[in-house]
């Protein structure tokens, strides 16, 4: 068991699992810990995570730099297992030493005496013996010429014919498969997770209007100026979700939120002089990304006020007047 937590583990999926997998993990999250559902104390703080670690998992490059990290994680670790287990090691201790086993003195026995056979008996016995083996001689000389002689012939063992024809498919039911033997099993596909709506799992579904303009319930700060910002969606194949955010003393805080349709258009009017810049989610991604900061100004002149007047397009496409960078949820 690792020491750290990953984003693999806040989703509650493999390290290996597709996109697809992912995204379905990330809507089942949403929709059991989203604070529009669930009013827990930690619904809130749950989300971000669960929106940080879908942000890094979705992205290609972002989750190959997080494997990576999970790589040196993990290498550090087993090197202080390693470490660890060479400071507790200790040899083993010597096998007792057993005490020498006594060996028992033995003492000769007196042998009794041996008395002498005399000369007549032992020519009689060498006598016996020499008989005996002159007449197994004897018989045996005629027991082989008497024993009829075999033909000789030649043996030659053919080997049994071969089987030619494909082995017949294993029909034994399935108590009579041995537990070694591998049986194919067709895999069953597994059906197609449905999109994410990345929007409506964030502000919820009823706020999100048919077409494009502001969110529902949401409040407009920043009201009492003349300047405009025009923000065209129309080279982009998503709907998105966009905040003007107004950036003041090093606090980023959101003035406008609004939604606006694939290849739509929608203009934001009446804000107030300031430094601002434009931060947006794709709808079926769920990439973030934020525009480059600009300012809005307003001043009077002999015949009027005059104020600044932007117009930009999202994402870098051909005619698009603003870089864009990715951000985390929890800049959005």
């Amino acid at each position: 068991m690792s020491g750290f937590t990953t984003h693999y583990d806040n989703l509650k999926v493999t390290r290996n699992a597709p996109p697809e997998v992912i995204k379905a993990a990330y809507r089942t999250l949403c929709q059991k810990y989203h604070p529009d559902r669930n009013t827990s104390g930690d619904a809130e703080r749950i989300m971000q995570v669960v929106n940080r670690a879908y942000q890094v998992l979705s992205d290609p490059d972002l989750r190959q730099e997080h494997d990576e990290w999970i790589r040196q994680e993990e290498l550090k670790a087993a090197e202080a297992r390693q470490a660890q287990d060479r400071a507790n090691w200790a040899p083993p201790p010597p096998p007792p030493q057993q005490p020498p086993t006594p060996r028992p003195s033995y003492t000769q026995a007196a042998q009794p005496p041996r008395y002498a056979e005399s000369p007549p008996r032992r020519a009689f016995g060498a006598l016996f013996f020499w008989g005996f083996v002159l007449l197994a001689i004897v018989v045996g000389i005629n027991f082989s010429d008497k024993s009829p002689s075999r033909p000789s012939s030649t043996y030659t063992r053919t080997p049994p014919p071969q089987a030619t024809h494909a082995p017949s498919p294993d029909t034994r039911p399935a108590a009579e498969v041995k537990p070694w033997e591998v049986v194919s099993e067709t895999p069953i596909a597994a059906a197609p997770p449905e999109p994410v709506d990345h929007i409506a799992a964030l502000v919820g579904k009823d706020r999100v209007p048919t077409r494009s303009g502001y969110i529902v319930g949401e409040d407009k700060l920043q009201g009492d100026g003349l300047s405009t910002v025009s923000i065209d969606n129309g080279q982009n194949q998503s709907d998105v979700l966009v905040k003007l955010v107004r950036l003041e003393l090093g606090q980023a805080y959101p003035v406008r939120t609004f939604f606006i349709s694939a290849g739509d258009k929608f203009v934001v009017e009446d804000i107030s002089p300031g430094q601002y810049d434009v931060r947006y989610l794709d709808r079926e991604s769920g990439s973030i990304a934020k525009s480059t900061t600009f300012n809005l100004n307003q001043w009077d002149t002999f015949d009027g006020i005059q104020y600044d007047t932007i117009e930009m397009t999202l994402y870098q496409v051909a005619g698009g007047n603003m870089r864009t960078t990715r951000i985390p949820m929890s800049e959005f």
